[in-house]
């Protein structure tokens, strides 16, 4: 082993007190890891289950091609995870290694000095025992000194060979540990294998659905067109409705109202906390200017967060308020506005709506079903967030899961 080597390890265990804390893994990188790793699991596992419900009608859709992109990313993210987990894996067996390797050079060293004072001893050693050696001193004084030499000499003899004893079983319990460590790396390194092969199976099925969209690429591009307009359309009503209620408590505005601030403030503090708006499903729709999943070249315009959900799924409040307003429109089905206070939330593509304007909301209140596009095979409910007229990022302001 190299000096510089000998050096790394010598300060990693005198900073974790001498050994014992060397192998007081894993870390809090670790565990972070292991954190993330579940959450993704946890992702893949809602996106097979909406990838079973739409690929029962054997068809080639976008909403299919949206949910296999999604779970290809997180598929793609749990490998770098598992693969990060091996390289910080393999570093602290390298480590663990390295300070066994020392410890039994200290052992050795401990050893061979024992070996040494049992030799030099035994050439040094009288030939009357050592109850003739107390007993032949000149006086009860000197015979008491002799008496507590030996005792001091016994005692050292055991705990130089207590001391060796600990440092053998200490090194035999943290080989074991190593050993499951080294297993534990061999399961992860198979995970790894599974996450790549099913990588490739995601990515066969996604170039046969876009293969087979290929054939319907200007039809696609007319339905872009045709969604970006009513975009436009449905973000002026809302704009309209939310500066009509702003110019409502500008009214308001020399007796502010105590129970808007209340809501304003309560929704602010919870940015990053707000529940979603159903019980399970995944992201396939992301906040801004987003590149078509097939269509090259072509952008898209979300004002919020598309998230795909199981057929059925109950759209719930994601805070307290009062129903603004509620639209329809034939691209987008039913929508519904929630006032916070100076926020709004805007829930769309319900397919049904369970309350009315003016309706007192809480958190967790059912608000609408989701609704399901057939032709395009997806149910997917859509989330904005507004502050006053500006739009603000969904998915910065509800839970990650």
């Amino acid at each position: 082993m190299d000096t510089r080597k000998w050096i790394k390890i010598l300060t990693f265990c005198i900073l974790c007190g001498v050994f014992g804390l060397v192998f007081a893994f894993p870390t809090d990188d670790t565990q972070r890891l292991r954190s993330e790793k579940e959450k993704l699991q946890q992702e893949i596992a809602q996106t097979n289950q909406l990838l079973q419900e739409v690929a029962a009608k054997k068809e080639n859709t976008m909403g299919e091609l949206r949910i296999l992109q999604s779970q290809l990313s997180s598929r793609q993210e749990l490998l770098n995870t598992i693969k990060k987990e091996i390289t910080d894996l393999q570093s602290i067996i390298s480590l663990k290694e390295d300070s066994l390797d020392l410890m039994r050079k200290d052992v050795k060293l401990l050893l061979d000095n024992y070996a040494q004072s049992v030799r030099y001893a035994y050439k040094t050693r009288k030939s009357y025992s050592n109850l003739s050696f107390v007993l032949s001193a000149a006086n009860f004084n000197q015979a008491y000194k002799r008496l507590k030499y030996l005792q001091y000499i016994n005692r050292q003899h055991k705990a130089r060979v207590a001391a060796i004893e600990d440092k053998q079983a200490f090194i035999q319990q943290k080989v074991a540990e190593l050993s499951e460590e080294k297993a534990a790396q061999e399961v992860l390194y198979a995970d790894a294998d599974k996450e790549t092969d099913k990588i490739r199976t995601n990515k066969s099925r996604q170039d046969a659905i876009m293969s087979k969209l290929k054939k319907e690429e200007k039809t696609l591009k007319k339905e872009v067109a045709e969604k970006e307009t009513a975009i436009r359309k449905l973000d002026a009503e809302i704009a309209n409705i939310i500066n009509a209620e702003m110019g409502k408590d500008a009214n308001l505005a020399a007796a502010p109202s105590v129970a808007l601030e209340k809501l304003s403030s309560s929704f602010s503090k919870n940015k990053g906390k707000l529940p979603w708006p159903v019980e399970s499903g995944i992201v396939t729709g992301t906040f801004g200017k987003n590149k078509h999943p097939f269509l090259k070249n072509i952008f898209t315009t979300n004002n919020g967060v598309n998230i795909a959900t199981a057929k059925g799924a109950q759209v719930k409040a994601i805070a307290d308020g009062t129903v603004s307003s509620i639209l329809f429109n034939p691209t987008f089905q039913s929508a519904v506005i929630v006032k916070h206070g100076e926020y709004f939330s805007v829930y769309t593509n319900l397919s049904k709506v369970y309350v009315a304007r003016g309706d007192e909301v809480k958190i967790g209140n059912i608000i609408g079903e989701v609704y399901t596009d057939e032709a395009e095979n997806k149910t997917e409910v859509h989330l904005e967030i507004w502050k006053g007229t500006k739009k603000l990022d969904p998915s910065t302001w509800i839970a990650r899961r």
